[in-house]
């Protein structure tokens, strides 16, 4: 007797604390940190790529180079198992940049796509020239320097519906990761 006690009351703790924590999150905003910049690229079928088509729906930005031994892996790999565990949250994008687009070509975008199971239709790995590239490094999503351009930033940025920036992650870590996935949520469920 005292033993199903104990479980009801765990229960009732734990159906008690997720009410509180959903209350919560539901009336949570996430801020406003900047907008998008405008651009065109190439994606890894050697196709136009442009910011216009992720209007009206949340998107991910990241950025890598294929050539990467270091971080590039961990976070490509933590992208691919994001997109596994949320493939079925709602309409959003991801949009993975290389900071290196004068080796990343299309064909070297392509092939390393497959290494994650790239799905294009819901992550594009984008290219271009080089100095447009930097630029919308550098002074557009401002995670990278003019000095350094392959020195890039570890974080994901999540904008919303409206381009908006709405947050910045560490992808090597799982707390963040984990509060990207919460706050993507949100904007999901803004537009519901």
């Amino acid at each position: 007797m005292k033993g199903q006690i104990v479980v009801v009351g765990i229960l009732l703790a734990l159906i008690s604390g997720y009410i509180v924590f959903a209350g919560a999150m539901k009336g949570r905003e996430l801020p406003e940190l900047g907008n998008a910049p405008a651009f065109a690229l190439i994606d890894s079928n050697g196709n136009g790529f442009n910011s216009e088509s992720l209007k009206g729906r949340p998107w991910v930005a990241s950025f890598f180079f294929a050539s990467c031994q270091a971080t590039c892996p961990t976070l490509m790999g933590t992208i691919a198992s994001f997109l596994k565990r949320n493939h079925e949250l709602g309409d959003f994008r991801v949009v993975s940049m290389s900071v290196d687009p004068s080796y990343d070509t299309p064909e070297i975008l392509k092939k390393y796509a497959a290494k994650f199971s790239v799905d294009s239709k819901q992550w594009m790995l984008l290219t271009g020239d080089r100095s447009k590239v930097e630029d919308l490094i550098v002074n557009g999503f401002k995670v990278g320097t003019h000095e350094e351009p392959l020195l890039h930033s570890n974080r994901f940025l999540l904008f919303d519906q409206q381009g908006r920036l709405r947050g910045t992650y560490n992808g090597l870590e799982a707390e963040q990761v984990t509060a990207l996935q919460s706050d993507l949520e949100l904007v999901l469920a803004s537009t519901r």
